[in-house]
């Protein structure tokens, strides 16, 4: 855990910071040789276009070079982006987890990566502090940003750190990138939550997230002392609190927490306790996989720490990678090859209920495992496939020659694995951090990485970066992007007329039976309807308020598989 914790301060410090007078430089972006994503785009402020910023690193302030450079690189605050009518939204940090200060927001043609619009909010002129942390299309069909903004009221801790913050909603016109809404809360207001945003140091043991409940209503997520859920009303009045667990623990712990949402609006924690000072995991750590529904309902807690293996006194934990439901761990354990012990890089991955699908250890180009005493390899981007058993790993490696390389992976559920792709990046001062990894609602892959620019010469460095999404396709990495029967409904399947004020209409290519269900943006069921050999089905919707709903088509036969398609009332 001190091992994790260092880990992350230096990385930190090494993407927020860099020493006085080094040369200015203008970013170039990197390139792979003989090989072209389906696209490639490089997140830029273009009112910082040309521009530069002498750096003071002992102030905390960022590098701005050429527009590029102040974007907070790490994962741990990061937003996933949103896909909406064949765009990807993406919004970035300003600045770094401490001095947090606003957000940038860019819309991208999610097939072919053309920027479309660029939107956000600049507060690094102000000194109260805002971060965002969860971002959606709302049942208004908005883009809604949630986030924490600094209480003015309260004084920061002597280390700079803001451990008192109030809810803050944004809404946009997706279109268009325009602010439609801001709820601003009265920090006066005394009935008003007092939130704690996540704690820039994983040590320190504080995580929460905000995510929507119902319409203009909020659900806070919190891990301090106690494992807590609240519900905010737009006021950001409580107006319903869980208390899960207490930790109570034999001895002093530290508690890593990691929390995401699932594509079935359910709330994932995950809880990782580690004594102080004692590495004798067998005897003094827990991991918890705890699943929370939209109602605040405890689901299912499970301790995984047999199936992770974390009964080895030289078992580390390095990240964990989500998405829907499932859970990718990724680690180290000792092991003697010959006579040599030796650290190797094991990807473990569990279902949201804790039952674990498949361990895997990958091999190098060499035929020998990728080492994690080894900085050449990264610890890379673990991407759960949806339609096959599996998952696409994505390991950025700097290779004999003083490349670097980016190497994809994909299992097959058994513990097996075949290479896809051995890419060169063509400049040996491009270094790839992956951060992000996410499927196109084609099923197609797109890749979040920070490119470093970076010159180094012992404890110096001379060193600008990028945040770069590139997408990859389906079909050159042979992933499927939908099952036989699923393919067999969508790929002619009519839904007309949208936008829809009273009569929907599904038409089917052949003979349908399954279920029809209507859901709104949080996943709540508004209408179901079972259909028996039909070609062509109606559903009224005459009843249901203006806003952007799904339909969710579940075919039965056999196993139940279904796929969910938008439309919008009026």
């Amino acid at each position: 855990m001190i091992k994790y914790s260092l880990l992350f301060i230096l990385m930190n410090f090494l993407t927020i910071q860099s020493l006085d007078g080094q040369e200015k430089k203008i970013y170039e972006p990197f390139n792979f040789e003989n090989y072209i994503p389906i696209w490639k785009h490089t997140v830029i402020d273009t009112s910082l276009a040309g521009k530069f910023k002498e750096v003071n690193y002992s102030t905390g302030d960022s590098i701005f070079y050429d527009g590029f450079s102040h974007f907070y690189g790490t994962d741990i605050f990061q937003v996933d982006p949103v896909f909406y009518n064949n765009t990807i939204i993406v919004i970035e940090q300003f600045g770094s987890a401490i001095e947090s200060q606003g957000a940038f927001i860019q819309c991208l043609n999610s097939k072919t990566g053309e920027l479309i619009w660029e939107s956000g909010y600049d507060l690094r002129n102000i000194s109260q502090r805002e971060y965002p942390s969860y971002a959606y299309i709302n049942t208004s069909g908005q883009l809604e940003i949630l986030g924490y903004r600094e209480d003015s009221t309260v004084e920061p801790n002597p280390f700079g750190y803001w451990n008192h913050a109030k809810l803050t909603v944004r809404k946009y016109d997706p279109n268009t990138g325009e602010l439609v809404e801001r709820l601003i809360i009265n920090e006066e207001d005394s009935l008003t939550a007092d939130l704690w945003p996540t704690s820039p140091l994983l040590s320190l043991g504080v995580k929460s997230e905000i995510y929507p409940y119902s319409d203009n209503e909020y659900q806070y997520i919190i891990l301090s002392d106690t494992l807590k859920s609240f519900v905010l009303d737009s006021n950001s009045h409580i107006i319903d609190n869980v208390i899960y667990r207490n930790l109570i623990h034999k001895y002093n712990v530290t508690v890593q927490t990691k929390m995401y949402r699932t594509s079935k609006k359910e709330n994932i924690v995950l809880m990782y306790y580690l004594a102080q000072g004692s590495y004798n995991f067998a005897d003094s750590s827990e991991f918890y996989i705890m699943k929370i529904d939209n109602d605040n309902n405890l689901l299912s807690e499970k301790d995984i720490r047999q199936d992770l293996k974390l009964t080895d006194n030289y078992t580390w934990l390095y990240n964990i990678f989500e998405n829907d439901d499932y859970i990718t761990f990724v680690g180290e354990k000792h092991v003697d090859i010959g006579d040599t012990t030796v650290p190797l890089m094991i990807y473990t991955v569990f279902d949201s209920n804790g039952r674990k699908i498949e361990e895997i250890t990958l091999m190098d180009e060499n035929g020998d495992p990728y080492l994690y005493g080894n900085y050449n390899a990264r610890i890379g981007q673990v991407m759960k496939l949806k339609y096959e058993p599996g998952i696409l790993i994505f390991v950025s490696e700097l290779g004999a020659d003083g490349y670097n390389y980016l190497n994809i992976f994909k299992t097959d559920g058994n513990g097996d694995y075949t290479k896809l792709k051995h890419i060169k990046i063509t400049g040996k001062n491009h270094s790839l951090g992956l951060t992000g990894g996410y499927f196109t609602p084609e099923g197609d892959v797109v890749l979040k990485v920070l490119d470093f620019n970076t010159d180094f010469t012992d404890y110096t460095n001379s060193s600008i970066y990028a945040t770069v999404y590139m997408a990859f396709s389906a079909e050159d990495l042979n992933i499927k992007t939908d099952t036989d029967d699923e393919a067999l409904i969508y790929r002619n399947l009519k839904l007309y007329p949208n936008p829809v004020k009273q009569i929907l209409s599904i038409e089917f290519p052949d003979s349908f039976t399954g279920t029809l269900e209507i859901v709104d943006e949080l996943g709540r069921k508004l209408k179901i309807q079972k259909v028996q050999n039909k070609v062509t089905q109606i559903i009224d919707v005459s009843n249901i308020k203006s806003g952007r709903y799904f339909i969710n088509i579940m075919k039965d036969s056999g196993k139940t598989k279904y796929k969910t398609q938008s439309f919008v009332v009026e």
